[in-house]
């Protein structure tokens, strides 16, 4: 299944991983880019293996979220579309759903 990721979604990864760089963890950055591009490749091939999530947020119906291994609580938020995964957010666990929704529209 192809995967489509949303800006938003883009700049969560690239901002995630330069916070790690500005700490001197450049290893880490790196190891979380890695991974989390991983997690996409995972995503188009098992959609379905993602955790569905309870949102009000009525646009959401159907977000599913899927772990970056090695990276506790970092999830990759995304629907499963008719032809194709749109990969909403890429975001720590405990964020609220709901504004950051609203930050990427």
């Amino acid at each position: 299944m192809n995967v489509a990721i949303h800006r938003a979604a883009e700049d969560d990864i690239l901002r995630q991983a330069a916070q790690f760089s500005e700490r001197g963890l450049s290893p880490i950055a790196r190891r979380f880019h890695a991974a989390a591009l991983r997690a996409l490749e995972q995503l188009a091939a098992a959609p379905t293996a993602g955790v569905p999530q309870q949102t009000s947020h009525l646009s959401l119906h159907g977000l599913h979220a899927w772990p970056i291994k090695g990276f506790a609580d970092m999830d990759v938020y995304y629907c499963i579309l008719a032809e194709r995964i749109s990969v909403l957010r890429v975001l720590h666990r405990k964020r609220d759903l709901g504004i950051s929704m609203d930050e990427a529209d």
